[in-house]
């Protein structure tokens, strides 16, 4: 018997477990990348729902938050 120890199945499954990830998973991979087209792809889910799904994803690894500068403006991808 192993005491103590995380099951990495478990925290697999866990973080899948999130209602709206595979969703925006799927916006990724059909090349969305902007707040607004996750927003505008899933008109259902709230600004703050969405907003702390991608900072949690952003903090497991899943996604990562790149900032452009273009001189006019500044973008986040």
């Amino acid at each position: 018997m192993v005491e103590n120890n995380v099951c990495p199945i478990g925290n697999t499954l866990d973080f899948f477990n999130r209602k709206w990830i595979f969703c925006i998973l799927s916006n990724i991979f059909r090349g969305m990348k902007h707040f607004s087209e996750f927003k505008k792809a899933n008109p259902t889910i709230s600004n703050h729902i969405l907003s702390e799904t991608l900072k949690y994803m952003e903090e497991n690894n899943l996604v990562s938050k790149t900032t452009i500068e273009d001189g006019s403006r500044v973008q986040t991808e």
